[in-house]
């Protein structure tokens, strides 16, 4: 088996105050401005004509700070590791200094928690929340970093944070954390919302602790057989938004047994244009036709 190996691990707190400078952060932006024109190594005179430095000896001090941890030096120069790099893009993402803006958006939809079908998005608290108007039951969040904005519209934005949930999601049931690229561990548990408990497809990595969850009925509605039979019908179900699948979901019938003594076991059965699609699912969410398509 695999593990970190190489040089001693850096500690957080050395890592981090190693940009507790403003020239440092500079270098860093200098690489990217080279990137740009194609660059990835930079000598010493390179960097020190980018920056607006008092002396070269200054730029010592503030590589030396950075080299092993964000940048490595070879006989053609510097340039950034892998840790640089995150570093970089973070800093031209916005990620830790910016705070996105987006307009409230109506949207279309059923609400889980009533019959009302009309819904907004707003941001809430660093998140693309979509509600129901009628009752203000929470359909569905998003993360929405800053450079998301950039260049879209309201509509645009909230597609492609659903684009990217779904794929963050696909990566990480399938055993991969999609933020850091650790082992995760998969499950069915027992979640509350909207003032009961419903059972969801769980993903948690055993690195960074990041979790990504779905109705299990989500989850079965991404399977290969679900999304051939809802194409006989004219239905993409791979461009259905997370807070439109209810039109679809609201048909099925859903059942779970054993979740109690840790041994869930599911039953799906999927309905549209009078047809149906039997399946289940176990308790790493592996997925199996039961019977295949055809008319109740």
């Amino acid at each position: 088996m695999t593990d970190v190996g190489g040089e001693s691990p850096v500690e957080p707190a050395d890592a981090f105050g190693a940009l507790a400078s403003e020239h440092r952060v500079a270098v860093l932006r200098a690489f990217a401005d080279a990137e740009r024109d194609g660059e990835r190594t930079l000598s010493f005179t390179e960097i020190y004509d980018a920056l607006e430095l008092d002396s070269t000896s200054q730029l010592s001090y503030h590589l030396d700070h950075l080299e092993g941890t964000f940048l490595r030096r070879s006989a053609e120069g510097y340039a950034l590791n892998r840790a640089g790099e995150d570093v970089m893009r973070a800093i031209l993402a916005g990620s830790f200094t910016e705070t996105p803006t987006f307009e409230p958006l109506a949207l279309s939809g059923e609400c889980p928690g009533c019959p009302g079908t009309s819904l907004e998005a707003t941001y809430e608290d660093g998140l693309l929340t979509v509600r129901c108007v009628d009752c203000g039951t929470r359909v569905v969040t998003y993360d929405l970093p800053p450079a998301a904005v950039v260049g879209r519209s309201e509509r645009e934005v909230l597609e492609a944070c659903d684009r990217r949930v779904r794929h963050e999601y696909a990566v990480s049931v399938g055993g991969t954390c999609a933020k850091c690229g650790g082992l995760a561990s998969v499950g069915v548990e027992e979640r509350e919302s909207r003032g009961r408990t419903d059972p969801y497809a769980v993903a948690r990595c055993e690195r960074c602790n990041n979790r990504v969850f779905a109705p299990v009925a989500a989850h079965v509605l991404f399977h290969p057989a679900v999304v051939a039979f809802y194409w006989r019908h004219g239905v993409d179900s791979t461009a259905i938004p997370f807070w439109d699948i209810g039109r679809y979901l609201d048909a099925w019938d859903v059942d779970v047994t054993g979740l109690k003594v840790g041994e869930p076991s599911v039953s799906v059965q999927v309905r549209h244009a009078g047809e149906s699609l039997a399946l289940s699912m176990d308790a790493d969410l592996s997925v199996d036709v039961v019977a295949s398509a055809g008319a109740e």
